[in-house]
C-alpha cells in the first residue's frame, strides 16, 4: 500500500451466493448450509483503485451497479470474494442512517451511545451533545426517547451524531438529501468543514452536483466495473450524457441521426465574455454576458440545437436556452468547427456560485454531447440578497393627500440613471 493511500484495493470481485427456486425448504436449508456456490454476477469485477489521505472521491452510476457494495467493502462490512481491501484509519460509513439509533434512549443518549460506539470515550462522546444540538437543530426533543420522533427527525439526529462524531475516513452512501432545506444546508457546510480539515471521503451519489462540487475524482461503475475514473467534469458529463441516451431510447427516438452518414456537433470549448475569475473577481447582477460554444464536427448536418443552462452551485436550474426553441438554426457548416454566442444582456442573478452546463442534440432530438460545469462565474453583492434572480426593482411610497412623498429607494442592481 502507498504510503499516501488511505484506501487501497487490488482486483477486488465480490460475488455473492445464488440459488434457484426450491421454496420454503430450500430456503430453510440455505439458512442451515450456507451454498459455497458463487455463480451470480458479481456485483464488483476486479475494482482496483487507491484513494489518497484528504482526497474526496465521488462514485456514480445506475441502480444496481454496485456502488453500495463498493463501500461496504471500504468500510469492512463485507470481505471481498476476491482481492484486497486496505483501509487506514478510523471509518465511518453513512448509509442506513437510522440503523445505529436505539429506540428507547433519548436524543441525547443515543449521541452518547454513537460517539462510544465510534471509539470514543466516554467523556468524549458526551462532548458532542452541543454540536449535535446545533446540526440537527433538535434541542427540544434531546431528552424525548427517539421512538418518538418522526422519520426525518430520527434521520436528522443519526446524521448530526455521523458528521460530528470524527473520523479519518468518510463513507457517505446517498444521503446528502436528509431533512429540510436549512438541515441540508447546515450539513453540506460541515461536509466542507471535514473536507478542509484533511477527511478523506468517499461520496455515492446521484447528485451529480454534489459530486462536481466536493470531489476531486469521480467513479463510474457500471455493472459492478469501472466505466470511466477521472476529473469529476469529464466523468460526470460522460454519465449525464449516457443517462439522456437511455432515456430517449426508453421514449422510443431514434438511435441516431436523421441524416445517415452524417457526423455530429460535439462542445469543443466554452468561453465566457466578460471572463469571470480570481484575477477579474466576481460579476454584478446588472453585467451582460457573452457565452461562446465552440463545437467541432466536421459535415455535421444542419437543424443541430445547442443548449445552454445556468445552474446555481447546488444544482439549482436558474435559466436555460436552447437555439431550436428559439428559431436559431445553426449553419450546415462546410469546417470542422463554428462557433456560436449567445448573449445575456444582464445577468440579474442574485450573488453566489454558478455554473454552466452546455449540450448539442442532433435534428431528431437526440442528445450528442453533454458537458457540466463547461464554465463557472461568481456573481457578488450586498449579503442582504435574496433568492436566485435579481432584477431592476425600485420602491416607491404612494403619495396620499396630508403625506409628505418619501423619496425613491432604488436597490444596488439598478444600473445608474
Amino acid at each position: 500500500m502507498s504510503g499516501d493511500a488511505a484506501i487501497e484495493l487490488r482486483d477486488v470481485t465480490q460475488r455473492f451466493p445464488a440459488r434457484a427456486g426450491g421454496g420454503l425448504v430450500q430456503s430453510v436449508r440455505e439458512r442451515l448450509f450456507p451454498s459455497k456456490r458463487l455463480d451470480g454476477r458479481p456485483a464488483l469485477a476486479d475494482i482496483t483503485l487507491s484513494v489518497c489521505r484528504g482526497e474526496a472521491l465521488g462514485v456514480i452510476g445506475s441502480n444496481g451497479s454496485g456502488k453500495s457494495t463498493l463501500l461496504r467493502v471500504m468500510a469492512g462490512i463485507l470481505a471481498p470474494t476476491r482481492g484486497t481491501a486496505k483501509v487506514i484509519g478510523r471509518v465511518a460509513l453513512m448509509s442506513d442512517l437510522a440503523a445505529g439509533l436505539e429506540l428507547d434512549f433519548t436524543g441525547r443518549e443515543n449521541v452518547a451511545w454513537g460517539g462510544c460506539v465510534r471509539g470514543l470515550s466516554r467523556h468524549a462522546a458526551e462532548q458532542l451533545v452541543g454540536a449535535v444540538l446545533e446540526l440537527s437543530g433538535l434541542a427540544a426533543w434531546m431528552d424525548t426517547p427517539v421512538r418518538f420522533y418522526s422519520a426525518g427527525m430520527q434521520l436528522r439526529l443519526a446524521f448530526s451524531i455521523a458528521l460530528t462524531a470524527g473520523c479519518d475516513v468518510l463513507l457517505v452512501d446517498e444521503v446528502l438529501s436528509v431533512g429540510d432545506a436549512v438541515f441540508q444546508a447546515r450539513c453540506r457546510e460541515r461536509l466542507a468543514q471535514l473536507r478542509r480539515s484533511g477527511v478523506t471521503l468517499v461520496l455515492v451519489s446521484h447528485g451529480l452536483y454534489d459530486v462536481h462540487r466536493y470531489c476531486d475524482r469521480a467513479l463510474w461503475l457500471e455493472g459492478g466495473a469501472v466505466r470511466m475514473l477521472g476529473d469529476p467534469h469529464g466523468v460526470a458529463s460522460a454519465y449525464q450524457l449516457e443517462v439522456s441516451r437511455q432515456l430517449e431510447a426508453a421514449a422510443g427516438r431514434a438511435q441516431g441521426d436523421a441524416t445517415p452518414g452524417r457526423a455530429a456537433w460535439t462542445v469543443a470549448a466554452v468561453r465566457l465574455e466578460p471572463p469571470a475569475g480570481p484575477t477579474r473577481g466576481g460579476l454584478s447582477a446588472a453585467d451582460p454576458m457573452v457565452i461562446e460554444v465552440e463545437l467541432s464536427g466536421a459535415g455535421a448536418a444542419a437543424g443541430a440545437a445547442v443548449g445552454i443552462g445556468l445552474f446555481r452551485d447546488d444544482g439549482l436550474f436558474c435559466f436555460g436556452a436552447n437555439s431550436a426553441e428559439d428559431g436559431f438554426a445553426l449553419p450546415d457548416a462546410s469546417g470542422a468547427t463554428q462557433t456560436i454566442r449567445l448573449e445575456l444582456e444582464r445577468l440579474s442573478l442574485a450573488p453566489g456560485n454558478y455554473f454552466v452546463n452546455v449540450s448539442t442534440a442532433a435534428p431528431s432530438g437526440q442528445v450528442t454531447d453533454f458537458k457540466l460545469g463547461a464554465a463557472s462565474f461568481r456573481v457578488d453583492g450586498p449579503p442582504g440578497d435574496r433568492g436566485v434572480c435579481s432584477p431592476p426593482a425600485r420602491w416607491s411610497a404612494v403619495d396620499t393627500p396630508g403625506r409628505r412623498p418619501a423619496p425613491n429607494r432604488v436597490n444596488s442592481t439598478c444600473p445608474d440613471s
